[in-house]
């Protein structure tokens, strides 16, 4: 089977872990919130994870991703139709998933 071999970016990204990034968005039904991830999901293979709270105030989208640029989230959400306004970005430590105690 081929593997495509991972680039120096791919490499260092592992490295480095990953990305929380968290926006204040206009999404307001869960019709436009699945539509809006599916988006997000389809334009940028390095979102892992997306989600919105539509029951906050401020409708908080929190996407993990390999990469912390936030302008490619900001055009497709605008291209979705919502306003997005960044608030704040982590980088999480990459440490694999927690083992599980013996029973």
């Amino acid at each position: 089977m081929y593997k495509k071999p991972e680039t120096s970016i791919q490499k260092n990204n592992l490295l480095m872990g990953n990305y929380i990034l968290i926006f204040k968005t206009t999404i307001s039904t869960t019709i436009d919130r699945a539509k809006i991830i599916g988006k997000l999901y389809e334009g940028s293979q390095d979102i892992q994870l997306a989600t919105v709270d539509i029951e906050d105030e401020d409708r908080i989208l929190r996407i993990e991703s390999v990469n912390p640029d936030i302008h490619d989230i900001s055009k497709i959400m605008l291209h979705g139709g919502h306003h997005v306004s960044f608030l704040a970005g982590f980088e999480k430590a990459n440490y694999g998933p927690t083992p599980m105690p013996a029973i």
